[in-house]
């Protein structure tokens, strides 16, 4: 019995392992909706999520014999998916020569219609998150869009506790530095489990 049989995905992967090629067809069904979704959040663009998304499935078959259900499928899925989009953001800064990310300014005005402060605030929050390192980026993300656990995190990041804990905690506080003027705007991100009651410890 696989450590964890409540996960449909989970046996679906053992099925592939054993054999059964459909079962390839089914995870991507099953997982890539918000797969994408997460990847388009981290690299920014629909088609370079879906190369990544791409070469993600790709993993998936080639790992597939040497797979063990030691996590949730999802946290192995993102541990993978998470590799690929690191190693895009590197050749892609690689191709811009160094080129950094403009954050954007805001003309905050006390006029301003409610809709345009929230669309406003949120262009300031994805040009603080894309301003962040790879490994930032990532763990934000999974943390606070994903609501992946701690546990989780170590898994998907290849790193102990301590190290997550501590990554987690400068991401934090260079949104922080970026956005403080807005805080009120991001405050979801800085405490998110005070605020994001979906999130598990």
């Amino acid at each position: 019995m696989p450590a964890f049989p409540e996960d449909p995905n989970v046996r679906c992967m053992l099925a592939l392992k054993a054999g059964r090629r459909e079962a390839l067809d089914e995870l991507v069904q099953s997982n890539a909706p918000r797969l994408l979704a997460f990847l388009r959040h981290y690299a920014g663009t629909q088609e370079d999520a879906e190369d990544i998304a791409q070469l993600t499935f790709a993993s998936v078959w080639e790992a597939r014999n040497n797979y063990q259900p030691v996590a949730r499928f999802s946290t192995w899925l993102y541990r993978i998916a998470v590799n690929h989009a690191i190693n895009h953001k590197r050749r892609e800064k690689l191709r811009r020569s160094g080129e950094l990310v403009d954050g954007l300014v805001c003309d905050w005005r006390a006029d301003a219609p409610d809709h345009m402060v929230r669309a406003e605030a949120a262009a300031r929050v994805r040009a603080a998150v894309d301003a962040l390192s790879p490994q930032q980026r990532a763990i934000i993300l999974l943390r606070c869009y994903e609501g992946f656990s701690m546990n989780e995190l170590c898994v998907a990041l290849e790193l102990g506790l301590a190290a997550v804990k501590s990554l987690l905690f400068r991401a934090r506080q260079n949104l922080k530095a970026d956005l403080e003027a807005d805080i009120e705007a991001v405050r979801g991100l800085m405490e998110p489990e005070r605020t994001r009651k979906d999130l598990r410890a």
